[in-house]
């Protein structure tokens, strides 16, 4: 497999805040830094104070290591990059620290900050967007994803004005009136952006075996779906609602409201292990069918071995128990699984036709995503997609 992130070398696959033992970490530092062969409490470490960790594995073995800390809200530390003495010089430091820094963007950190010595300095500033300051620190200007324009403000997102506003915002009060964990919307500033306050936390996508490894986990994701559509169908339409619109949501039409991109990446994790929902622009008429394929599929998920690794994952994921625990948590009735199957096949076809569709059109990031290996990973998807749900069907 060709390691996840630039500069990775080949045979070298990084993920994401993976299960790693004490006595890996240990050996590893000790063999880096000549340290005693002393084990060290780095779970606890880890869990008490991480807002992740990447790791560099090489067949099973445990060959890089950065650690990524953080202050619970703006600013996050690189600690303990570590490469295996005989790897070094092929890349994976570089990939691990750009890796480490996209996961505190995608919480919403502003600065990544390295405590480092001299002779390390050139190291950090040539992973590229790193700057000299007391240390070496990287800036966010904008928000992961692929909205332009989103920015935190402190405790509150600003988002770009957009004549499906006013509807959102009709939609985030009733959800608040409901008690839905969800953004607040807090009206307009100076600049004419929406105001919404700020989740904290992290987004669950990028660490998902962290995250949503458990059945008992996954079960509670089904359940958030199912309270998330519950609450949805509460909500009475204002008169002359206008939606955003996209791929599959018209601006206007029939049927149930959705939010059209219920997944990982949009479900926050917070302090204490609470879930949101954010990023509501998208939402309107819909298919709850079709939205709970597309949520099953990012909660399991129905992902390719390979992205499973960069997710966490140190062996592949069991897609068809999962699956079940997640229609399980929903739900969602014996009588209705085949429909449910036939309906993810049909959402990761559709994921691979959009991909191919914002290549055409040149939109970004898409395009560029999908130009990298010219669609092959979503044709991939589509295959395991129609196998997962074939043996589903079956048990």
């Amino acid at each position: 497999m060709v390691g996840v992130g630039s500069g990775a070398a080949v045979g070298v696959v990084l993920a994401n805040s993976p299960p790693v033992s004490d006595a890996e970490l240990s050996r590893l530092h000790a063999l880096a830094f000549g340290e005693p062969a002393i084990e060290r409490h780095w779970s606890r470490q880890l869990m008490g104070h991480s807002l992740g960790w990447v790791c560099a594995f090489e067949g099973p073995e445990l060959v890089g290591f950065v650690n990524l800390a953080w202050d619970g809200d703006l600013h996050a530390f690189l600690l303990d990059t570590v490469v295996r003495p005989d790897r070094q010089r092929r890349g994976i430091g570089t990939a691990l620290v750009r890796t480490a820094r996209t996961l505190a963007q995608e919480a919403g950190c502003r600065c990544v900050h390295v405590d480092t010595s001299a002779e390390l300095l050139d190291f950090y500033l040539a992973t590229g967007d790193m700057e000299p300051a007391a240390a070496a620190v990287a800036s966010f200007g904008t928000l992961a994803g692929s909205t332009p324009g989103v920015v935190r403000v402190g405790d509150t997102v600003r988002r770009p004005w957009g004549p499906w506003v006013p509807t959102t915002r009709a939609l985030l009060a009733h959800l608040e009136a409901e008690g839905f964990p969800a953004p607040r919307h807090r009206g307009v500033d100076e600049d004419d952006r929406e105001v919404l306050t700020w989740v904290r936390g992290a987004p669950s996508w990028l660490e998902h075996a962290r995250h949503w490894g458990s059945p008992e986990r996954l079960a509670e994701a089904g359940r958030l779906v199912r309270r998330l559509h519950d609450a949805l169908d509460r909500f009475e339409v204002p008169d002359g609602a206008v939606w955003r619109g996209g791929w599959d949501r018209p601006e206007d039409g029939h049927g149930p409201i959705c939010h059209h991109d219920l997944a990982p990446w949009n479900v926050v994790i917070g302090p204490t292990g609470e879930l949101s929902v954010i990023d509501w622009d998208g939402a309107g008429p819909g298919d709850r069918m079709a939205e709970l394929a597309y949520a099953a599929c990012g909660f399991v998920p129905v992902k390719g071995d390979a992205k499973c690794f960069e997710l966490g994952w140190i062996r592949p994921p069991d897609r068809v128990s999962r699956l079940e625990a997640f229609r399980r948590g929903y739900g969602l009735g014996d009588a209705d699984r085949a429909e449910l199957a036939d309906a993810i096949v049909t959402s990761v076809r559709s994921g691979a036709a959009f991909g191919e569709q914002m290549h055409a059109e040149g939109r970004e990031p898409w395009a560029s995503i999908w130009a990298e290996d010219m669609g092959a990973a979503d044709r991939a998807d589509v295959s395991l997609a129609e196998h997962v749900a074939s043996e589903w069907r079956a048990k």
